[in-house]
């Protein structure tokens, strides 16, 4: 993404939800001197038809409520988003050295459950993937037993918590995934290149409409409830989800959970959608 690209979103995103700003708060959350700056804000509020304008009360530019954004649109669920990625990058991404600049206070449970990785074992896995390379590993399976594999991990996945890889599996000529936390042992044991080729992993390539309903033996209140959560109309009780079919029974699993305080499945796996 170009440079301008970047101050075009970072400006439309506090123009449209963090009530504006001036030219030092832009130039001090995106790195870019005073000059560069007031040289975009002139231009950028030139071609704005009006919808931006200078509050000398606030001392702040802000945008009427006929504001169009250009490079990003305006979808609250993309700006929560942006937070959540931005505290995770300063909790979870400490090379970055990056501070939390939003103004809306959020925080993200799901960092604190998060399962932690070997950092050898990530940097192995990331080069390999980058690279297109074999790794050879010694990995523990769900029972304790711990077998030599070679693999060719193309993609990771973050699924239930935890990274996960998906590889090709030489010895049993198949693509399957792999829990990072289970990986010991790890090196690259190929020049660049040598991976297996990614764009067979059919399953990895392919996409699934998975239809859930919600549990029929939940009382009429609970119900009531999850299709306000996802702003479903009162006659509606299904969702449909579209899902690698690699990652299928993650997204399934994910749905299935209890809620917090019930032991009885939110939603029902009920299929693929318009299939047989």
């Amino acid at each position: 993404m170009k440079k301008e690209d970047r101050l075009i979103k970072e400006f439309e995103t506090i123009l449209l939800w963090e009530n504006g700003c001036n030219r030092e708060q832009l130039s001090k959350i995106t790195g870019i001197g005073i000059r560069t700056i007031q040289k975009f804000l002139n231009n950028y509020i030139s071609h704005s038809n009006g919808t931006i304008y200078f509050n000398y009360k606030y001392n702040t530019y802000m945008a009427t409520d006929n504001f169009n954004p250009t490079l990003i649109e305006k979808d609250p669920t993309g700006y929560t988003e942006l937070c959540l990625a931005e505290k995770l990058n300063q909790s979870l991404i400490p090379i970055l050295k990056q501070n939390y600049s939003r103004k809306l206070p959020i925080e993200d449970t799901r960092q604190l459950s998060m399962a932690t990785s070997d950092d050898h074992v990530m940097n192995t896995l990331i080069e390999a993937i980058n690279t297109k390379s074999q790794i050879s590993s010694t990995y523990v399976s769900k029972k304790g037993t711990r077998n030599s594999i070679i693999i060719s991990p193309h993609a990771m996945a973050l699924a239930r918590n935890r990274y996960h890889i998906r590889a090709y599996h030489h010895k049993y000529n198949r693509y399957s995934d792999f829990a990072v936390g289970r990986f010991e042992l790890v090196k690259i044991c190929s020049e660049q290149g040598e991976g297996a080729d990614p764009e067979l992993d059919v399953e990895w390539h392919t996409y699934k409409s998975l239809n859930f309903e919600l549990n029929p033996e939940l009382s009429s209140t609970e119900i009531e409830s999850y299709q306000m959560e996802w702003c479903l109309p009162p006659s509606v009780k299904q969702r449909r989800i579209v899902s690698r079919q690699a990652l299928q029974k993650y997204v399934i699993a994910d749905m299935e959970r209890p809620s917090i305080g019930s032991n009885m499945k939110t939603w029902l796996f009920k299929g693929y959608y318009n299939e047989d």
